[in-house]
């Protein structure tokens, strides 16, 4: 399974979405397939007019917004990777522009086709969050397909503002485990973070774990970061880590270039 939490963090006063998850992937009999396995990602949004030629090729808008899931990997992966495509090649001659509701209601049509026409035992859960260009506000919408194929999606925007989305296995645990934490530091900023890392480190259940993954949505673009490892490596060096990669030590090059993501603490 896995645990994503989402948020708004007021560290500035308009409010940033945080998203945070763990790095493993497991097999339904709970042994581990992979420590590495992304869950949040950079969904890129790509419209296009007619250009002089009249081919649809001048970009008039470009964005990212994020996808988070937790439950059926490979249905996960499958919309993702095709919805991906898809959005990254929309057109329209009057430069439209989708919303987050809109695009949310499209994966959930590509959801369904990789759940509804088959047996599905496995739950999953997704999200699509980040800028609205439509409405000029940060948009949070939740889809869950459960073992029935049931689909139930909402719109988590303004419940956002105030408390976290909670994705995955182990909710109200994480969830009481980040009220506390906010009773006691009397802030709502990086505490989701603070907690699922705090999860991870103490490998307290054994359905998340290998390392925290990070994207932000800043201004009005949703951007994957880099992590800051807290704890010493072999060598007793810090590092930083994306989806439990180590970019200092273990992936720092391609070639004679080397892999540049931001990072945060």
């Amino acid at each position: 399974m896995s645990s994503i939490i989402i948020w708004t963090n007021h560290e500035n006063p308009s409010g940033d979405l945080w998203g945070v998850a763990d790095s493993r992937y497991i097999h339904p009999d709970k042994s581990i397939i992979t420590d590495n396995g992304p869950k949040i990602f950079e969904l890129p949004i790509i419209c296009q007019n007619p250009s002089s030629r009249g081919f649809f090729e001048n970009t008039y808008y470009f964005n990212k917004i994020g996808f988070a899931f937790a439950g059926s990997v490979t249905a996960a992966l499958c919309i993702y990777t095709n919805a991906s495509h898809m959005l990254s090649n929309l057109a329209s001659v009057d430069k439209n522009v989708p919303s987050i509701e809109e695009i949310n209601e499209f994966l959930v049509s590509i959801a369904k086709s990789y759940t509804l026409p088959i047996s599905n035992p496995f739950p999953m859960e997704f999200s699509v969050f980040g800028w609205c260009p439509i409405k000029k506000e940060n948009s949070v919408f939740y889809t869950s397909i459960d073992s029935k194929n049931l689909v139930t999606t909402d719109d988590k925007s303004e419940e956002c503002k105030e408390q976290p989305l909670i994705m995955g296995c182990h909710k109200q645990e994480i969830l009481q485990k980040i009220n506390d934490a906010i009773s006691m530091e009397n802030c709502k900023t990086r505490i989701p973070l603070m907690v699922l890392r705090k999860v991870v480190s103490e490998h307290e259940f054994p359905e998340i774990g290998g390392a925290i993954q990070l994207g932000i949505n800043i201004n009005t673009s949703f951007n994957l970061f880099s992590v800051l490892n807290p704890f010493t490596n072999e060598n007793g060096k810090s590092s930083l880590q994306f989806r439990n990669f180590d970019l200092f030590h273990d992936i720092r090059n391609v070639g004679n270039c080397f892999i540049n993501i931001n990072g945060m603490c």
